[in-house]
């Protein structure tokens, strides 16, 4: 009986030691199955920040929204953890609570893998509350760059930087510096946004369009088509210029006469040929009974593409030299001050003309005027030289000295040099004065050389002319030196005049 029962124990134990057995290997194997099936985390992202960084001030909160990327059955759980909570707290479900000044980390960890994970750096301080772009439009063409600028407000913002992005980097990409791109052709939305987490954000709108057909660095300006010059060669024939190579016969050209300026043109010559080798320049002949004659006013027209162009027969040449002054105070208005060109010129320069003062040419009849205007902007003294040219080489040369003056400079000239009569005295003013206060005195420095005709020099009050003894005194060229003085301001300026007595 007793031999029965242990073998019934024996038989219970290792039934139960089997069972055992299955128990575990029926545990064990799913294990690995379940595993294998379940994937694996790849990636943990925190989806509401625009950056891994976050600014709160203290006492606010903010709740991270998590994403986890996984493969297969893996979970996408995810526990949070703070390195400081006396700066920063978390809970369960992701929310932060700032403490007090400071940085902490939040630490984002898959509950699959714990090596998963996500750190958001959380500054407890002054969030943005603004941010600003340089444009909110602007247009580019392919292939150019240009840089936006970002501004955050408060100045005194914890984190200043933003993040660039593009609506559509087909058409502009941009950098983290923001430096855009334009791609193709369309329209795109450039947003710069706070790095803080604040959410402000400021956006341009960018309009891309294609590049324009290509232009020369140096296009060939296009030139119509004109009378360039006109030049009696001889009595009975006459060079026409064009300003272009045009296909013409004689029976293109009219040629008529006139003895003044102001008549009309009634003597017409008749044209019996015209010869070129270029079709610019034209050797226009009359017939040989008709002659040009010396100081008419010659046309010579083309009907049929409206051009006409006069000049006037001279036969000797010259070369004149002339000079004017202009006195005008800063800001004035210059008018009404025209300069003949003469009748029949053709070329013209004029150079050193005063800051402000600029200058047109007109054509009236057989004649050209240039007329000056504008206002002058600086004070001084300036030489303008104007010089032009008639078609048979005569030349004229004239200086125009333009005394630009104000309130706060004075100004002094010479005058040109004066001619007395040894036998009477004379009233004679050396030197203009410009500027200043406007009122000024004059003295005359004597010089030991000077004597003989400074003794006989005095200034008339009220004047501003000297009067000059000359009887008596010998015939030659003296120099008398004036010093004009500002009566207000004290400006002192003296100048050497040259004064010729006969």
């Amino acid at each position: 009986m007793k031999k029965h029962t242990k073998m019934s124990m024996l038989k219970r134990i290792l039934a139960i030691v089997i069972a055992a057995a299955v128990a575990v290997s029926i545990l064990t194997v799913p294990d690995v199955e379940v595993s294998a099936a379940t994937g694996k985390v790849k990636s943990v992202a925190v989806t509401n920040l625009p950056a891994k960084q976050l600014t709160l001030k203290k006492g606010k909160t903010f709740t991270l929204k998590s994403k986890v990327t996984v493969t297969g059955k893996a979970s996408k759980k995810v526990t949070y953890k703070t390195s400081n909570k006396k700066i920063a707290t978390v809970n369960a479900k992701g929310k932060i609570t700032a403490k007090k000044k400071g940085t902490a980390k939040i630490y984002v960890i898959s509950k699959a893998d714990k090596k998963k994970k996500c750190t958001i750096t959380v500054t407890v301080g002054t969030p943005v509350t603004k941010v600003k772009l340089n444009k909110t439009k602007s247009t580019m063409t392919v292939g150019k760059k240009q840089t936006l600028k970002a501004t955050v407000t408060p100045k005194k913002a914890s984190s200043k930087a933003v993040v660039w992005q593009s609506s559509n980097k087909k058409v502009a990409t941009v950098t983290s510096k923001g430096v855009v791109k334009a791609k193709k052709a369309g329209t795109v939305k450039i947003t710069a946004t706070a790095k803080d987490g604040s959410g402000k954000k400021a956006s341009c709108k960018v309009t891309v369009k294609k590049v324009s057909a290509a232009k020369p660095d140096n296009p060939v300006p296009v030139t119509p088509l004109g009378i360039k010059s006109v030049k009696i060669v001889q009595d009975d024939m006459m060079e026409v210029t064009f300003t272009k190579a045009t296909a013409l016969t004689a029976a293109d050209f009219n040629v008529w006469a006139k003895r003044y300026e102001n008549a009309d043109y009634l003597k017409k010559y008749t044209v019996s040929q015209v010869t070129t080798t270029d079709s610019i320049t034209y050797k226009v002949y009359i017939t040989g009974d008709m002659v040009f004659g010396k100081g008419l006013y010659i046309k010579v027209e083309v009907p049929k593409l409206k051009l006409s162009k006069e000049c006037v027969y001279m036969e000797d040449t010259y070369n004149v030299e002339n000079s004017v002054t202009l006195s005008y105070k800063v800001g004035a208005t210059v008018k009404d001050i025209r300069q003949r060109l003469g009748t029949g010129y053709a070329n013209y320069s004029i150079s050193g003309l005063p800051a402000g003062i600029q200058y047109e040419v007109t054509t009236e009849a057989t004649k050209r005027v240039m007329e000056f205007s504008g206002s002058p902007r600086k004070a001084g003294v300036y030489d303008s030289v104007l010089v032009y040219e008639d078609e048979i080489g005569s030349k004229y040369r004239l200086t125009i000295r333009w005394i630009i003056y104000d309130a706060d400079n004075l100004i002094v000239c010479d005058k040109e040099e004066g001619a007395l009569n040894t036998n009477w005295s004379s009233l004679f003013t050396p030197v203009y004065a410009y500027g200043g206060s406007g009122s000024y005195t004059y003295e005359i420095i004597r010089a030991e050389s000077d004597s003989a005709i400074l003794n006989n020099c005095k200034i008339v009050d009220d004047l501003d002319k000297i009067n000059i003894n000359a009887k008596g005194i010998a015939s030659g060229v003296y120099k008398i030196r004036i010093r004009v003085i500002d009566q207000k301001d004290v400006q002192r300026q003296e100048r050497e005049h040259l004064l010729l007595q006969l």
